[in-house]
């Protein structure tokens, strides 16, 4: 599971709400915390079941479809749109190759702000680019996400401070070279 306070998480939360927002569903603090509850207590689940399956040590973590079908569980239970899980319009896109690859990019970013934030980009990113070859019927779910993510505290924070990461180290090494 990602941490609470990690990057993602974060912008995560913000998509999470924005959604609520747009759908004017009232959300709870209460409600937030037994909902996240019933996470972690879905994904024990599934690794409990792994271990049941006979494996006396667990590889790995969950995979990409069983973090989906976790998300539609819970967000059924307390009628949230899926939508409202921000990767749902990027798994909607990928193939199931990419997004297990993916979803192994998130679980392999979680705890380094470095990573963390990249992989918050590769979202942007990957999301304009299925937009440039997602038909015109599709594209209205990928435009609302990329808005969504795009207007989060954290992104927009984090991109000030990319930009004037990449201005000072531009500036450093144009000094360098004087």
């Amino acid at each position: 599971m990602l941490a609470e306070d990690s990057i993602f998480s974060m912008v995560a939360m913000q998509y999470f709400r924005a959604v609520l927002f747009e759908h004017q569903i009232i959300f709870t603090a209460k409600q937030l915390k037994q909902m996240q509850m019933d996470m972690a207590e879905g994904y024990l689940e599934f690794l409990e079941g792994k271990f049941k399956q006979g494996n006396s040590t667990i590889d790995g973590d969950i995979n990409f479809k069983e973090i989906s079908q976790l998300h539609k569980k819970v967000y059924a239970k307390y009628k949230i749109p899926i939508e409202a899980w921000i990767l749902k319009p990027i798994f909607d896109e990928l193939s199931e190759n990419e997004k297990e690859e993916y979803w192994v990019k998130i679980l392999d970013s979680t705890g380094s702000m470095h990573k963390e934030f990249t992989f918050s980009h590769l979202i942007m990113t990957t999301m304009i680019e299925k937009l440039k070859h997602t038909p015109a019927s599709k594209q209205e779910n990928l435009y609302k996400a990329l808005r969504r993510i795009s207007h989060t505290t954290v992104f927009s924070k984090f991109s000030i401070v990319a930009r004037e990461f990449i201005i000072a180290s531009m500036e450093s090494m144009e000094n360098k070279r004087k």
